[in-house]
């Protein structure tokens, strides 16, 4: 591989519980073999601490957590201007809260062309915690089967994966942080919503300034604990039982699906399996408690992996910031002036190769009002094909399909990016706010986020990746 240039990432998790920032160094490379631009020699130069996530009442304390990310990129030895390539996330309760979107915009404004600000992806989360806990075991076992269960305040995500693959993922809010205690204390200060609906599963009648008993405590934990029981053993029924009160994806791996699986656990609580405290938690939680009910588990104990992962309770972070982020190839077409960066783009589909089903596309994009992505899974071979393709984009974009003031993207998988560009703008003399993105795979995913072009790379994010 040849080098090209050196990207600085930036993963943020602002979590239910806890909000960290990690930033890593990679080489961005071109590869003899495939020719295609890669991040390569990823390796963490940073890490904050991870302090309780702030909030005021039901919403998040956004000048509180800007504060934080601030202090950290100053304290991390990078510039801020650097840093070219990133992703946030905010994760379990904390993506429920009244202002989570707001937070995630404000954060994107703040650092525009590092950040990919995403709020509410429960799935993009559980593709992230295995890839930030299993690569390394995937790396030493290829052919092993593992299941993460990624477990923190408000969600369990789960995936099961081998060789560094994802094959099914899924999550439900089985989460320690659904009762929020006084600090020392089993006294309740709040109660999340599938908190309240818990207690009625199970009757009991708790609620603000009540204070559990040891055999409530137990009871709160067994049933949650009972939740991801059902999902190591494939037990659809009793996953679904559990669903009622903690919602979540529609069913777990079949038991033959799960067949030599070796589960690891990763987030909060499985940072607390690995590392037993006792009591309640410095964050006033069950975590502490939920941790030692699942190491006390017939069913967890029988499919435990020897191998204790490496990142536990970062492994969110990890894997914003290491895996999270692509990059383009180095014959991009970019519009002038360029409508770099874009957040959230919404990835509509596959574009076809004939005139009538682009300007149908492009007239579906044309209502978005964040613009619109396409994948173009197949060109006829050589610059032909590319030209003839760029031809049929224009007389849809010069008839009018498609509004020249909002922003559309293509995403191809070979290096043709800015043959395809070049004519469907006519050569920069139609009025356009197009982006060709080319050699680019997506991963099923829903939205599209791109950075600031970097030596003629662009960061690339994908998220929202559908059903498990």
């Amino acid at each position: 591989m040849s080098p090209v240039s050196t990207f600085h990432l930036l993963g943020l998790d602002v979590g239910s519980t806890t909000t960290s920032v990690l930033v890593a160094r990679a080489r961005v490379l071109k590869n003899s073999v495939t020719q295609r631009m890669e991040l390569a020699d990823a390796v963490v130069v940073w890490r904050s601490e991870m302090v309780l996530t702030p909030y005021r009442g039901a919403a998040l304390d956004t000048p509180a957590v800007f504060a934080l990310v601030d202090s950290w990129v100053a304290a991390c030895g990078v510039p801020a201007v650097e840093i070219r390539a990133g992703s946030a996330l905010v994760t379990g309760l904390a993506a429920l809260a009244t202002n989570a979107e707001a937070l995630a915009s404000e954060l994107q404004r703040r650092y525009p062309d590092a950040l990919a600000a995403v709020a509410d992806d429960p799935l993009l989360e559980s593709w992230l915690a295995f890839q930030g806990n299993c690569a390394a075991l995937c790396r030493r076992d290829p052919r092993a089967l593992f299941l993460n269960l990624d477990i923190g305040g408000g969600t369990t995500n789960w995936a099961l994966g081998r060789g560094g693959e994802v094959l099914r993922a899924g999550w439900n809010y089985a989460g320690a942080r659904h009762f929020r205690f006084i600090p020392g204390s089993y006294t309740i200060d709040a109660v999340s919503s599938h908190g309240v609906r818990l207690l009625a599963e199970i009757g009991l009648r708790r609620g603000h300034g009540d204070t559990l008993t040891p055999d409530e405590v137990a009871q709160v934990t067994g049933y949650l604990a009972s939740s991801l029981e059902a999902l190591v053993t494939g037990d659809a029924a009793r996953w679904a039982y559990h669903v009622k009160a903690l919602d979540g994806s529609a069913k777990p791996p079949s038991a033959d699906e799960l067949a030599g699986a070796r589960i690891v656990f990763s987030g909060g609580v499985g940072e607390l399996f690995y590392r037993p405290r006792d009591g309640v938690t410095p964050f006033g939680d069950l975590g502490s408690d939920l941790a030692g009910r699942l190491a006390g588990s017939r069913a967890i104990a029988v499919r435990l992996s020897t191998e204790i992962p490496e990142t536990l309770g970062r492994a969110t972070v990890q894997g914003l910031a290491l895996h999270q982020i692509e990059v383009s190839g180095a014959s991009c077409f970019i519009a002038e002036p360029s409508p770099l960066p874009l957040r959230g783009v919404p990835i509509l589909g596959n574009l076809p190769g004939d005139a009538a089903g682009v300007a149908a596309a492009l007239r579906l994009g044309a209502g978005s009002a964040r613009g619109a992505a396409f994948l173009v899974p197949g060109l006829a071979a050589g610059a032909a094909g590319a030209k003839a393709f760029g031809l049929v984009l224009r007389a849809a974009l010069a008839a009018g399909d498609y509004p020249a003031t909002s922003p559309l993207v293509i995403l191809l998988p070979d290096n043709r990016g800015k043959v395809v560009g070049s004519y469907a703008s006519d050569w920069g003399r139609l009025p356009t706010r197009l982006v060709v993105v080319d050699e680019i795979v997506p991963r099923g995913a829903k939205f599209v986020s791109l950075g600031q072009p970097r030596h003629q790379v662009i960061p690339v994010s994908f998220y929202g990746s559908g059903g498990g």
